[in-house]
């Protein structure tokens, strides 16, 4: 694709491009873009391409469909202004080159939200075959992270698609990302194994996370992750799976009712044994000189006494 002269073209002659991953146009931001475009003008030129609308039984119209600019051009519109500034390219020769010029655009300019993002990526791996992270990566400009979070988002059943892209019951993109390890180990075993029966949790979650005090971050799924952890590597997910049923159903219990003594005793233990380790290291002849401090000093000192205190309380 090459850029072609500048030039002011009719608002009215513009068409939204269909393949847009930005489907959802903020009236904040909207609002905000149009006051800004009101006092200094279009600063960055939209860009477009020329097609050929057919009119039955008429001549065929000449048309520019948007690439990159639908904000611009539509706070423009809002304005009343009768033309914009646009730089007329090529136009693409198929789908997958359309979706990837908007792709690359946008990867070196303000980003799309993650769904509507995620459900062009899908457009993009049924046209190229492929679910390769690092192909579609390459191809789209997107980083390997948020391909990886695209493709998390685009794994839930189709039900909870209207709840990412319109954000219901303020449920954002994270919690279905934080959650997903969960759902998918869950997936795994015969009770959960089909969209019914998986979103029969999901929705118990949703509910649970929008409806109580109990649960209000969506970083508690960490506890919860750390728990299905430990019970998967005992052969125990049958215990889990009963916590996590107990969870849904009582709005009082909170997240650390997934708490694990025996996690967080191991946990202790391998800290002390690091620290232990670390200082072991640092208490050489070579650092006895450098360690000659009599702050230092003091607070070996206090260590040694509490070590004392404490082997004594372990015998």
């Amino acid at each position: 694709m090459e850029n072609k002269t500048l030039k002011h073209i009719k608002i009215e002659d513009i068409i939204p491009n269909p393949n847009n991953p930005r489907l959802i146009f903020h009236e904040k931001d909207l609002e905000d873009l149009k006051e800004s475009i009101s006092n200094a003008g279009v600063l960055v030129p939209i860009t477009v391409y020329e097609d050929e609308i057919e009119k039955e039984g008429e001549e065929n119209e000449i048309r520019y469909i948007l690439l990159d600019g639908e904000r611009r051009w539509r706070s423009c519109k809002m304005l009343g202004w009768p033309t914009i500034p646009a730089n007329i390219i090529d136009k693409p020769k198929d789908v997958t080159e359309n979706i990837l010029h908007m792709f690359n655009i946008h990867y070196f300019r303000e980003q799309w939200e993650l769904f509507p993002t995620a459900l062009k990526l899908e457009n993009i791996i049924e046209l190229l075959k492929t679910d390769k992270d690092s192909v579609l990566s390459k191809t789209t400009g997107l980083n390997l992270t948020t391909v990886k979070r695209c493709k998390i988002l685009l794994w839930y059943p189709q039900k909870y698609r209207e709840t990412l892209l319109y954000k219901k019951d303020k449920i954002s993109t994270d919690f279905f990302i934080e959650l997903f390890p969960i759902v998918k180990r869950l997936n795994q075993e015969p009770e959960f194994n089909s969209d019914l029966e998986i979103s029969q949790i999901i929705d118990g979650l949703i509910s649970k996370f929008t409806q109580t005090s109990s649960f209000s971050d969506v970083k508690e799924f960490r506890e919860m992750r750390k728990a299905i952890k430990y019970y998967d590597s005992k052969g125990q997910l049958y215990e889990f799976i009963g916590k996590l049923k107990e969870f849904i159903a009582d709005p009082e219990l909170p997240m650390d009712y997934f708490t694990i003594l025996d996690l967080e005793i191991e946990k202790l233990k391998a800290t002390v044994l690091k620290s232990i380790s670390t200082l072991n290291q640092a208490f050489t002849d070579d650092n006895i000189e450098l360690l000659s401090d009599y702050y230092v000093l003091d607070q070996i000192i206090a260590l040694k006494e509490k070590l004392e205190e404490v082997i004594v309380k372990i015998q």
